[in-house]
């Protein structure tokens, strides 16, 4: 087992070799080329007033979407990056986290995962496998991403019908999109923080006018996580004494480790461009799991090919093309034993036309896609399967008078998945699913500062491998996992409606939604015990499918209290609230907690700061062998202070009052907390 983890970091190895000897000669210009750079500094962090959400099948800004919309950037980004994406988002309305540790924490939106939420990278899916399993880190690093944008219910049905949750979108760059006629160099360097993080990135783009590039690489290093206390609950820590586990302090088997390198390069006009961009991530984490007093940790590689163009003029518009292949395995280590490996390939491709005829624009897609997961070893859970999905859709955007505008769509889409037999109880399945998606929206300027805004939605979603062929021991669940391979598609229709209200400094988002679930899939104790092959009792739980509602409110605000040149002090206030529950009214495992935000940020010139408090109320109303959560309240700072033209430094300080943090949301919520009281110190230098 140990060579066989040996071949493949070797392998991992040697391409990251590869990529770094091509971004080596890349960085090495000739003569003629390196005369042709100008010397502009491009202000990346900039924040603006009003951003285009890109991920909307119809872009517009985020006031201007039928559907709620947020997006991240600039210094409000800098304050929230950290090793996971799904922590890098908590706290945003309506967005949690799945808090499977420090290093493995998916987003959940409006308490929707897992399939419901697609998690992109420059519009085209991730293609890892975070969906499957809770301890899966997203093969994505929040240090090289330039922005962020969160749709949130299932506006974007160019990414199909299993978006019921909402969209986030993670663009970092990669592939240049507009000409480039100078060089501009980035380099960031991190110390400190709960898991005592050390982390660098480096990132060049440059270009002649026609020719474009982009060049990034990264490190980091974490330890163990450092806590207030002790990470079980005490009823554990009395029933099932672990000296391994109860380290007060300190949570034991969560260090990680992480490389990545990307090079991509376009070719780039006034009217379109076409590029290709290359890139490798690897991870190693621990789990915090532990397995008869051995620690479980994940080794993980994901290769990934992208393309993207875009060209107007094409029969009176614009055509844009977007793809990704990956290749994407990871290693469930014991030790430095191979118990368990997960191996993905997966490629995805959307063709697009849109054009504005008179009042009226138009967005004409086609995507497919096609995944392969083998798991083998000893937690093989999951059968060889492979699935395909192709889809049409299209979309108008239409103002019928001055003050009203209006939206719809519509997708079909055929999804397919066939797989081997199981390797206890599970036939070998050939499924094919016909699903079909409907959107309308509208958006009523009602006066100069007020904006309503109101969804309508019809969403299917397909049922994936896991629901269909899960047939085995999941460490990551504590359970014995039973899929159904008859379930049928998933059915929801929602509605969403919003106001948008503008008042002088102040600036209101409210949002209430609902979304009704007609075989609603998810997984369920069984209140039985399977006895596996080698005799162990493992508690049961099944994939079913059943009626279920999702309701809730999201209110965000921003006020103005005071503004002098360039000073300027904004205090902000948010509250997000979701109930989800069965057919019996009965609350659904893991959804988030109700939960309050309060910021101040102030901005003088070179210098910004922010004051942040989110604080979660406790969880008492549980599914069924739920326990109820405590609530906590969490006090961030962020400071950011532009010391030359060219160098900045930011210190960031996470739960000050170092609180005891457990999230509802998570399998580990009894096992696991959140990081103490920490102070992490950045420095950048961009020219």
């Amino acid at each position: 087992m140990r060579a066989v983890v040996s071949a493949a970091r070797a392998a991992a190895s040697t391409r990251a070799f590869t990529m770094c000897w091509a971004l080596c000669l890349i960085l090495n210009p000739p003569a003629d080329a390196a005369e042709s750079l100008s010397t502009e500094i491009p202000t990346r962090s900039a924040e603006l007033e009003s951003v285009i959400v890109t991920a909307h099948p119809i872009p517009g800004t985020e006031d201007e979407l039928a559907a709620p919309a947020q997006v991240l950037t600039g210094s409000r980004l800098d304050a929230r990056r950290a090793v996971s994406i799904g922590e890098m988002l908590s706290g945003l309305p309506g967005v949690s986290a799945s808090a499977f540790g420090p290093n493995a924490s998916r987003p959940i939106v409006r308490g929707l995962d897992g399939d419901r939420l697609k998690v992109l990278s420059n519009g085209v899916p991730i293609l890892d496998a975070s969906a499957a399993s809770p301890d899966h880190a997203v093969a994505a690093e929040s240090l090289l991403i330039d922005r962020v944008e969160v749709l949130r219910g299932p506006a974007a049905l160019r990414f199909g019908g299993g978006a019921i949750g909402g969209v986030v979108n993670l663009i970092d760059g990669r592939i240049p999109e507009v000409p480039i006629e100078s060089f501009s160099s980035q380099a960031d360097v991190r110390q400190g923080g709960a898991a005592h993080e050390s982390a660098g990135i480096f990132r060049l783009d440059g270009g002649n006018g026609r020719i474009a590039w982009h060049a990034d690489a990264l490190a980091r290093r974490s330890s163990d996580l450092s806590i207030p206390g002790f990470s079980r609950v005490p009823v554990l820590r009395s029933a099932q004494p672990d000296a391994a586990r109860d380290l007060s302090g300190r949570l034991p088997n969560s260090a990680a480790n992480a490389q990545g390198v990307t090079f991509g390069i376009a070719r780039t006009e006034a009217e379109g461009f076409f590029g290709l961009a290359l890139s490798q991530n690897s991870q190693r984490y621990g789990t915090t799991l532990f397995e008869d007093g051995v620690p479980i940790a994940i080794d993980l590689v994901q290769t990934r090919l992208n393309l993207s163009a875009r060209q107007s003029g094409v029969a009176g518009g614009t055509l844009s093309i977007a793809g990704a292949l990956s290749q994407y395995r990871h290693a469930e280590l014991a030790g430095d034993v191979v118990g368990t490996e997960f191996r993905h390939q997966g490629g995805d491709g959307r063709i697009e036309w849109n054009r504005q005829l008179g009042p009226a624009r138009w967005v004409i897609g086609g995507q497919w896609g096609t995944q392969t997961l083998r798991v083998t070893g000893e937690e093989a859970f999951l059968p060889v399967n492979r699935g395909e999905q192709s889809a049409l859709y299209a979309l108008v955007d239409r103002t019928l008078v001055k003050s009203l505008r209006v939206e719809a769509g519509g997708r079909i889409e055929r999804v397919s998945m066939q797989s081997e037999a199981g390797p206890i109880r599970v036939d070998a399945i050939d499924r094919q699913f016909s699903l079909r998606n409907f959107s309308t929206g509208a958006v009523w300027s009602a006066s100069p500062t007020t904006t309503l805004t109101a969804h309508l939605s019809h969403s299917e979603r397909a049922p994936n491998a896991q629901e269909l062929l899960a047939d085995g021991v999941h460490t990551a669940t504590a359970t014995y996992e039973v899929g159904d391979p008859s379930l049928k598609p998933e059915q929801s229709n929602g509605w969403n409606l919003g106001l948008r209200q503008s008042v002088g400094p102040l600036r209101l988002r409210l949002d209430i939604f609902e979304q009704r679930f007609n075989r609603f899939i998810s997984l369920r104790s069984t209140g039985e015990t399977y006895h596996p092959i080698d005799g162990e009792s493992t508690a049961t739980a099944a994939f079913g499918s059943g009626a279920a509602q999702s309701r809730g409110a999201e209110i965000d605000f921003t006020w103005t209290a005071w503004e002098r040149g360039a000073k300027r002090l904004n205090l902000e206030g948010g509250y997000d609230q979701v109930r989800l529950t069965d057919q019996t009214g009965a609350p659904l495992p893991r959804i988030p907690a109700q939960r309050w935000r309060w910021a101040a940020a102030w901005r003088d010139g070179n210098l910004s700061a922010r004051l942040e408090a989110l604080s979660a109320r406790r969880v008492s109303r549980v599914a069924i062998e739920e326990t109820p959560t405590p609530g906590w309240t969490r006090i961030d700072a962020w400071l950011g202070w532009t010391l030359a033209p060219n160098w900045q430094v930011q210190l960031t300080g996470r739960n000050l009052t170092n609180a005891v943090i457990r999230d509802h949301t998570s399998f580990l919520k009894d096992s696991s907390i959140a990081g103490g009281r920490s102070v992490l110190l950045s420095l950048r230098f961009q020219q």
